[in-house]
């Protein structure tokens, strides 16, 4: 891993800032926060400088502390993206995600403690995934009540372990375009298990975005962080979006 130094990304924000107008970033190191060290020297570094700047990162959800997401904040940090994956221990150990679900949990509860949005990314359909490994998934997923849950199906892009697995164990769909790779796409998943049918796999997702986002207490969390009639319309303007989504 190689990382760039404090200084190189203050240069460069600096540069955005007042050359350019720019005021909000984004951070797409997946590992960003994996060095405290480093989090914190340019966390206080954006403060020092008075930037004045709004930024989201994305995060594994493991060994962050209040101390740190409360300097994040303070320093413009407004969302963390963190890659969850499953709600399924065994799921997650298959894909080689090294993630304890119940710290993760509790890394959810306080980033949300130090006032930054959560965002979290989920997918079915991995190899072994079943009906009851999704349903734990959706059900986690919903314990931890992110502002943002992403669920995706997940794609065996050529080059990868899960394309040779799923193509070393005939699991590929063969009518399957280009298109269908993307994890974006509107397309049923590439992957043809003999666990999950591709239907219900496309089946499940759509009905998760709607029990999701369609829960009480998620609309709950969004009302009590509204602060400008543009939230409002957003809210309604993705529950409008939900209830148009074809099974």
């Amino acid at each position: 891993m190689r990382s760039r130094s404090k200084d190189n990304i203050i240069e460069e924000i600096q540069e955005c800032v007042h050359k350019y107008g720019i005021s909000t970033f984004h951070f797409t190191d997946e590992l960003f926060t994996s060095n405290r060290r480093r989090v914190w020297e340019l966390c206080e570094a954006i403060l020092e400088m008075h930037l004045n700047i709004k930024w989201v990162c994305t995060a594994r959800a493991q060994g962050l502390d209040l101390e740190t997401l409360k300097l994040m904040k303070r320093a413009g940090c407004h969302e963390i993206s963190f890659g969850i994956e499953s709600g399924n221990q065994t799921m997650l150990n298959s894909i080689d995600k090294h993630l304890d679900l119940k710290k993760a949990a509790d890394i959810i509860s306080l980033t949300k403690k130090a006032g930054i949005i959560t965002h979290a990314t989920y997918m079915f359909g991995y190899i072994g995934e079943t009906e009851q490994t999704m349903q734990e998934t959706l059900d986690f997923a919903k314990s931890l009540n992110t502002h943002v849950a992403g669920f995706f199906i997940a794609s065996p892009l050529p080059g990868t372990p899960l394309y040779e697995e799923a193509s070393q164990k005939g699991y590929l769909r063969k009518s399957a375009t280009w298109i269908d790779y993307s994890p974006l796409s509107n397309q049923k998943s590439v992957l043809e298990l003999p666990t999950l049918s591709t239907y219900k796999i496309r089946s499940f997702h759509r009905n998760a975005l709607k029990k999701y986002y369609t829960r009480p207490s998620y609309i709950w969390l969004r009302l009590k962080g509204i602060r400008r009639w543009h939230d409002i319309v957003n809210l309604f303007g993705g529950l409008r979006l939900l209830f148009k989504i074809k099974k």
